[in-house]
């Protein structure tokens, strides 16, 4: 079902704004914009006294960074700190439809509250126990703050229990990026499990880096440069890093001692423990299912398990199968759907012809070989090519602007089909 949003507006528009909400939305602009006012001054004074006692290179760099993300923080809600906004907000909030308000409120909220701006945020905690429920992460970050030794029994209990170990040697021995470092990991984890911390650490230590760089090339960032916090900021920029500013200035301390040759003499077990769930974090960032190459992987798997050209047939054509029946609807009801949801419409369409464009190119050739899926991709050019599928399309309820797309998403990519059939399509569409 369509909702038909200009009645909607309008009808807030109509609605005189309450008072009281009004002086509720203008005090909690302005003390957001106090609230980074007082930050920045608070972050320029850290930086100027470790600058003063001649501070850590990185920790300088990191409280510069935290420092910019607020500055661009504060000029968000300066943006929002006017009078207009104020009273449209007010405007927007009629008792009717106050829950749905307040989840607008909620993601208004959501853009300034970002753990990048908040240099107490404990991103290794994060990153450590990213697959235990919120309440037991929660339980072993106060014994990290407050009772040492019971928060490292924790750690290695972790460790043990979501099997780490094990899950870094599944993966890569799964993985095509990743299989190039399975002897490494094999050795390095051996000497984790024997308490060789030492040689764990420097063996480990090494691939994190290299792992990034593998990252940055498959999601396309550039990864040339020696510096791992110049890769990072490039990959920051581009794609948002969960742990950027961990991996970018508090990694970066220990790497340095172990690619200068540096023994490290202290907490090597809970460094060592600390490396091991960077590897996995890593490793399940290349892994990550919704990678460009693994989506395509699973869709070539996917087809595989269908036997008839029909059901596979049916496989393509449901991959543009967008917000249920939206994609079915005549151009009428196009022009009086939503504005942002009829662009969200373009821009999905738009991801699938990407995704194809994509799985035809010689890009991946190599990890197709790798999974063992260059003749699945052949199969696929066959089906498109065939009657079976021209017909599944013409019979789908798809609208026919949608059916003109994807006959020309795959004429692109050197998909034949009859000229005939061509013609009868493009007629329909006139």
């Amino acid at each position: 079902m369509v909702i038909k949003m200009g009645l909607f507006n309008s009808m807030l528009e109509k609605t005189l704004y309450d008072e009281e909400e009004y002086n509720k939305i203008r005090s909690e602009s302005e003390q957001r914009v106090k609230k980074f006012q007082d930050k920045i001054v608070d972050l320029n004074n850290k930086i100027d006294s470790l600058v003063a006692c001649d501070g850590n290179y990185y920790d300088i760099k990191k409280y510069k960074f935290i420092l910019s993300y607020n500055e661009t923080l504060l000029e968000k809600a300066e943006e929002l700190n006017n009078e207009d906004i104020w009273i449209r907000e007010a405007r927007r909030k009629p008792l009717a439809f106050s829950n749905m308000f307040d989840m607008t409120e909620l993601f208004r909220n959501m853009k300034f509250s970002s753990p990048e701006q908040d240099e107490l945020f404990d991103w290794k905690h994060n990153i450590n126990f990213q697959e235990a429920p919120i309440p037991e992460s929660r339980r072993i970050a106060e014994l990290k703050k407050n009772e040492k030794d019971k928060y490292l029994s924790e750690l290695e209990k972790y460790i043990e229990d979501y099997k780490i170990c094990e899950k870094i040697l599944n993966t890569t021995s799964n993985n095509c990026y990743l299989s190039k470092r399975l002897p490494v990991f094999e050795i390095a984890v051996d000497c984790f499990n024997n308490e060789n911390y030492l040689p764990f650490i420097c063996l480990a230590v090494p691939q994190i880096e290299g792992m990034f760089t593998d990252f940055m090339n498959i999601i396309g960032v550039n990864s040339s440069g020696n510096s791992i916090t110049t890769k990072l900021e490039r990959l920051n920029n581009q794609d948002r890093l969960w742990g950027y500013i961990y991996y970018a200035f508090d990694f970066p301390k220990i790497r340095n001692n172990v690619a200068h040759g540096y023994i490290i003499k202290s907490n090597l077990k809970e460094i060592a423990n600390d490396i091991l769930l960077d590897l996995v974090y890593i490793v399940k960032m290349i892994d990550s299912q919704e990678l460009e190459y693994k989506k395509i992987i699973n869709f070539l798997e996917d087809i595989n398990k269908e036997d008839d050209d029909k059901d596979k047939s049916k496989k393509v054509l449901d991959r543009f199968e967008i917000y249920g029946n939206m994609t079915i609807i005549d151009d009428e009801i196009y022009a009086e759907t939503d504005e942002d949801i009829y662009s969200e419409i373009k821009d999905e369409i738009k991801s699938e012809e990407n995704f194809f464009n994509k799985l035809f190119k010689d890009d991946l050739s190599d990890v197709l070989e790798w999974y063992n899926l260059k003749s699945s991709l052949d199969d696929l050019k066959r089906i498109l090519e065939t009657e079976v599928f021209r017909n599944s399309l013409i019979e789908s309820k798809m609208h026919i602007s949608l059916k003109k797309r994807i006959m020309i998403c795959f004429l692109n990519n050197r998909i034949s089909f009859p000229d005939e059939w061509k013609k009868d399509l493009c007629k329909m569409t006139e």
